[in-house]
This record gives C-alpha cells, sequence and structure tokens, in this order.
C-alpha cells in the first residue's frame, strides 16, 4: 500500500503559516517565495482599447415626445386598473404594496411551499 502512495506522484504538503498553539511554522517561512515584481500600469483611454461598436447593434434612443407618450400611455392605463377595481366594490388603495403586505406575502407563500397552511 505504501508503494502505490510512493508511485502516485501526489504529493501533499502543509501550506498553513501558523501551527494550533498560533506560532509561526519554520517549514512555512522556508517555503515562503517573494512576490513577482508586477509590471507598471501604463495609462491609457478606455476608448482606445475597446473594440468599435457597429452602428447596425447601437438602438436609437427614443426621443422626448415617443417618452412623453409611453408616459401618459402608462399613466392612463393605471387610472383605468383604478376604476375597474374601484367598480367592482374594492378601493385601489387597499390593494398597494406596502412592506407589511410585502413581508405577510412572503410569509403565506413559505407557509403554503412547507406544508404548513392549507388551502380552504
Amino acid at each position: 500500500m505504501a508503494e502505490k502512495e510512493k508511485d502516485s506522484g501526489f504529493k501533499v504538503s502543509d501550506r498553513r503559516l501558523f501551527t494550533a498553539d498560533g506560532e509561526l511554522r519554520t517549514e512555512a517561512a522556508a517555503e515562503e517565495t517573494p512576490a513577482p515584481p508586477v509590471a507598471p500600469v501604463v495609462a491609457t483611454t478606455a476608448v482606445a482599447d475597446a473594440a468599435p461598436v457597429p452602428e447596425s447593434d447601437i438602438p436609437v434612443p427614443p426621443t422626448a415626445t415617443e417618452q412623453q407618450e409611453q408616459h401618459d400611455a402608462y399613466n392612463k392605463s393605471a387610472r383605468d386598473l383604478d376604476t375597474q377595481v374601484e367598480l367592482s366594490g374594492h378601493s385601489a388603495k387597499d390593494l398597494e404594496i406596502s412592506f407589511e403586505r410585502f413581508m405577510a406575502s412572503l410569509y403565506m407563500t413559505a407557509m403554503l411551499q412547507l406544508g404548513l397552511m392549507h388551502e380552504q
């Protein structure tokens, strides 16, 4: 068995710097090698190093008019949803999310997933 371990070429070395008592290991101090010198950093601009991006890959940003139209459409759909909720007999304010409601939803989901709560 010992011959097999010697032939495998696998070597285990303890690389810890300190012993269990907190003393510096002499083998670790001997194994330490100085860090390789760091190459000096040459200042370059990011634009010069970056590969040029083809014009076809960059989407055209929306104009101010398009942004305003999107904003107005969003506000209109929010008002429509609030109106539908109000027509069903509930208040839209009751459905607004708060930290307490968020935590309660996480709690209820966890309870259902763990099987600690049954649907009724």
